[in-house]
This record gives C-alpha cells, sequence and structure tokens, in this order.
C-alpha cells in the first residue's frame, strides 16, 4: 500500500498537462470559430450595405412613388414618449387606411436593418383585400425615427436603449395613440412581423395582451448570439469582440469597411421572389434603396454596432409561450 512520491508527482503532472492541453485546444478551436463567424458576419453586412455607391440616393427622406400600386405614400411621425426613460422621440410610419370605426388594424413590424418602406407594397394589398386599417412601423433607431445614441450614459449602459423590452413599448405606444385614437376602447390589432420584429410582436402581446388580437411572425429571428444559447467556452470571446467593435474605434472601420459598394442584390433575392405586376425576378431598384437609404444615416453606425452587441433579452420560445392570442409562424 506504500505508494511512491515520484510517480504521484509523475501522475499530478501529467493531468495537469491534459488540463493545458485542453484548455489550449478550447481556446484554440474558439478562437477559430469566432474569427470565422465575424468572417461570415462581415460578409454579410458587406453585401447589405453594397449599394451605397452603385445607386444613386437622394439625401432626404424620400416620398416613395410606388409605379406598381399607383399609389404615392409619404411618411407621417408621431412623438414616442419612453415609459422606461421619460424621453420624447419622432418615430415614423406609413399607413393605408380604410377609415372605418369598424375595420380590423394591421400593424407590420420590420426586422434588422430594414424599415416601414419594405411593407409599401403590402400595405396597399392587405387594406383592400381584408378592408382594414394597415400600419408599418420604423422601431427606433432605424428608418426615419429618430436614432438616438446608445452611448449616451443617460441611458444606463449597455443595450438599455435598443432592445425588445423598448422596442415592444414604442409599439404599444403607437397602437394606444395612433391605431386606436377612432376606434372602439376594446379594439385590438393584428401584428406582422418579419426576422427581430417577430420578436418584438410576441413581446408585444405578453406586455399588452388587451391589445393584441393575433401575431403573424415571418422568418422570426432565432437569436443564435444569444448568452444562452453559447457555449460556456465562447461565451468569453463573444463578450470580448462584441466590446471590441461598440467601444473603440475599430467598430466604426468594421461598418464603414462593411458599407462598400458591392451588389445588394445578391442577398436580397434570396428573400424576395418574382414580382407579378412586373413579371421582375428578385429585388427592385427600389427595394434596394428604401432599405439601405436610412441605413446610412447619421447614428445608424452606432445603433448598428449596439445591436450586434445584444446577446440578452427574450427569446423567442421564451415568449411564445406566454402569448394568449393565436400566433402564425
Amino acid at each position: 500500500n506504500i505508494q511512491d512520491p515520484r510517480v504521484e508527482k509523475r501522475k499530478k503532472s501529467s493531468v495537469q498537462e491534459m488540463k493545458v492541453s485542453l484548455l489550449l485546444l478550447t481556446a484554440v478551436s474558439t478562437t477559430c470559430y469566432v474569427y470565422s463567424y465575424q468572417i461570415k458576419s462581415a460578409i454579410y453586412f458587406r453585401n447589405f450595405f453594397s449599394l451605397r455607391q452603385s445607386t444613386q440616393l437622394t439625401e432626404s427622406p424620400p416620398n416613395l412613388t410606388y409605379a406598381n400600386s399607383q399609389q404615392r405614400f409619404s411618411r407621417s411621425y408621431y412623438k414616442y414618449r419612453s415609459n422606461e426613460f421619460g424621453t420624447e422621440h419622432n418615430t415614423g410610419y406609413t399607413e393605408s387606411l380604410c377609415s372605418s370605426p369598424t375595420s380590423p388594424s394591421i400593424v407590420c413590424i420590420h426586422g434588422f436593418g430594414g424599415n416601414a418602406d419594405q411593407f409599401r407594397k403590402n400595405l396597399p394589398f392587405l387594406s383592400k383585400s381584408l378592408s382594414a386599417d394597415c400600419y408599418a412601423v420604423d422601431l427606433l433607431g432605424y428608418g426615419y425615427s429618430d436614432k438616438p445614441d446608445p452611448r449616451d450614459t443617460k441611458w444606463g449602459g449597455v443595450n438599455k436603449l435598443y432592445n425588445f423590452e423598448n422596442w415592444a413599448d414604442q409599439v404599444i405606444s403607437f397602437i394606444r395613440d395612433v391605431v386606436k385614437k377612432d376606434k372602439p376602447a376594446d379594439h385590438q390589432v393584428i401584428l406582422v412581423c418579419n426576422s427581430v420584429g417577430g420578436v418584438v410582436g410576441l413581446q408585444c402581446a405578453v406586455s399588452a395582451p388587451q391589445l393584441v388580437a393575433g401575431v403573424a411572425v415571418i422568418d422570426i429571428s432565432l437569436r443564435m448570439l444569444h448568452v444562452k444559447k453559447q457555449s460556456m467556452f465562447l461565451r468569453p470571446l463573444v463578450a470580448a469582440v462584441q466590446t471590441l467593435l461598440r467601444e473603440t474605434s475599430l467598430g466604426a472601420a468594421f461598418f464603414k469597411q462593411v458599407a462598400q459598394p458591392e451588389p445588394l442584390r445578391r442577398i436580397l433575392n434570396q428573400a424576395y421572389g418574382e414580382d407579378p405586376a412586373s413579371g421582375v425576378a428578385g429585388v427592385d431598384d427600389e427595394t434596394l434603396q428604401a432599405i439601405l437609404q436610412p441605413g446610412l444615416d447619421p447614428g445608424a453606425a452606432n445603433v448598428f454596432l449596439d445591436f450586434i452587441s445584444y446577446s440578452g433579452g427574450p427569446l423567442p420560445e421564451e415568449l411564445l409561450p406566454r402569448v394568449n392570442c393565436p400566433v402564425r409562424v
């Protein structure tokens, strides 16, 4: 039963070497994974903002003419007062109305990098076919809504301004102040949401169930960079990269690098089908301009960098069981 101390020492040394090797292997693998992810993200966002120089853009928010619908929609604005901060912000929206107190109401919510103009062809169609009052909102920080600097200390820290709870608060305020203005007290709306807008819509249904009759989510974001979906080894590296981009000049350089004049059409053609009115396949120039232009406004880069650092907040699979109204996915 007597153990040789030299043998025990060698065993401990071997165990230590194995631990160090495993840690090194994990660090290298994780670094490669994050580096690969950042390259893929850079390629995606570089393509997303690629039309900056290849498409002639106007400098002021346009009142776009929609040739296919023979309608011209102007953007309206309302003052959104934040329940969280008590601050007021100009927020944009578009509408196609039946102007009847009994008509149903539909509110469309865009995704990351989008704005209300993405629904410009949907609104008149839905309004006419369903005899409904249809709206599309610009979430705070996107489209032609105000883009307050998320780095301002008055918000209280990272992701305190641009998050799903505050965007839901904005949409709820919009429903109460604009949509329900001439409607009965018990009037409810249907939310039609795309990408991260789907998480906003579900949060609205949870926070104000009395206002929401139903939610339709289209390609809802599953938030794969959420901290709960990262491995314990990946979390510190992802957080370090997010902090680096958000709080140093590398973030501005990154945004400038990805906002290059390469075809945005290739990316969007994966989501846009053929226009039945014109027969043109994929995204058209009008849509490219509508999506890209407000993304190049002053302040848009800071919103972009803040949101790609957002790895907290609700997940759609957590919100869904808490929603009482019908949800179509």
